[in-house]
């Protein structure tokens, strides 16, 4: 697929780390459309001229402002909810990435990192990039169709399906995202079996796509569905979506921390916990209740 839609920044103070970034997107990992800053506010600068920027690459320490600082700067502007912001750091104790997450990013390079890192993180991010777009572009068109109860069974299922429950939210664009990851892991993890472990790997291997073509049709997954429905009253709105998996021990499920800012998944409960009141598993973990109000 043409990555052109996907314009990328790299901001570091650092002019070789700058080019290797760079000449890793353009020549291995297929981004032509990609600029850089040699600091914090030459980065802010361009994203006030740049606001379509999809991605940027952030180096943590900087000699005119850091990358935390930029970062809690772009928080500021409701233009730069969207991007996702990979930090670049050297090898750094749990105190500093949590300062990373704080601020709101959910990706972190080690460098030296090379092109197959540096593109194992930005091909993870990308789909949902895109997802987000057309998600968000249903929901600023249209008022929802009314309805309160889905089904679905496919990734292009749970884009109409995320964009029509948005709609029954007061914020309809603060929670698009965390339903659709939610509707995702429904899919993938429920109804087609597959589990953390396996879905890094084969993200790792490049293979994530067809291992999910391949599931989709296997066996008697092409039966399977999910399904989500919005109750609403007065003070609150709550959505329950069901799968037909095995469910999983949600007590032990990993939390995404400073552990987690290196691997390429594991951020959708975390993503919904931080726009709903209450996210709670049940009936097995087959099952989640995510409640607004």
């Amino acid at each position: 697929m043409d990555n052109g839609d996907i314009k990328v920044l790299v901001v570091d103070d650092d002019e070789i780390n700058r080019d290797c970034a760079e000449t890793n997107l353009d020549r291995f990992i297929g981004y032509s459309n990609y600029a850089s800053a040699d600091d914090g506010i030459s980065g802010l600068e361009y994203l006030a001229k740049n606001p379509d920027v999809a991605v940027i690459f952030l180096d943590r320490m900087m000699d005119k402002l850091d990358g935390v600082p930029m970062l809690l700067k772009m928080n500021e502007n409701p233009a730069y909810k969207d991007i996702v912001v990979i930090f670049q750091t050297g090898d750094v104790g749990k105190e500093e990435k949590q300062e990373c997450i704080d601020a709101g990013a959910m990706y972190l390079l080690q460098k030296p990192y090379g092109d197959t890192e540096q593109g194992l993180i930005i091909n993870a991010a990308v789909p949902i990039i895109r997802a987000k777009r057309r998600m968000k572009e249903k929901i600023q068109s249209f008022s929802g169709s009314g309805s309160t109860s889905f089904t679905f069974k496919t990734f292009e299922d749970a884009i109409d399906v995320a964009a029509n429950l948005a709609t029954h939210f007061p914020d309809p664009l603060a929670v698009y995202e965390a339903i659709y990851e939610l509707l995702l892991n429904s899919v993938e993890h429920g109804n087609l079996g597959l589990g953390y472990y396996t879905k890094m790997s084969k993200l790792k291997q490049g293979k994530y796509i067809a291992e999910i073509s391949a599931r989709l049709v296997s066996g008697d997954n092409n039966n399977k569905f999910a399904t989500a429905e919005i109750e609403k009253n007065d003070q609150s709105v709550k959505l329950t979506i069901k799968d037909m998996g095995k469910g999983f021990t949600f007590n032990d499920f990993k939390e995404f921390g400073t552990e987690s800012l290196r691997e390429p998944n594991g951020r959708g409960i975390h993503k919904a916990r931080k726009v709903f009141d209450k996210v709670e598993y049940i009936n097995g973990g087959n099952e989640v209740v995510c409640t607004l109000g």
